[in-house]
């Protein structure tokens, strides 16, 4: 599975301060979990998007194109 990693911490007003860190923490927290009970470890490949707080379009186009590359994928983000 594909993790595409898009921290934003735009959103919430200055209030979301660090939420951009977000998919790091996630990530770094899932290489943690066992997904069965034989103690098999999740493999994910993981890419990341930057986000343009300015060019909102340009970075929407990036991380379609990210996701139509792979079929299947989980997008993980910060603020909104």
């Amino acid at each position: 599975m594909k993790l595409i990693k898009a921290g934003f911490s735009g959103g919430g007003l200055g209030k979301a301060d660090g939420s951009e860190n977000a998919p790091d923490e996630i990530i770094k927290n899932l290489y943690e979990l066992y997904s069965n009970e034989d103690g098999f470890l999740s493999e994910f490949q993981v890419d990341a998007v930057n986000v343009v707080h300015d060019n909102i379009i340009e970075t929407n186009n990036l991380i379609y194109d990210k996701i139509l590359s792979t079929l299947r994928c989980v997008m993980l983000g910060g603020d909104h």
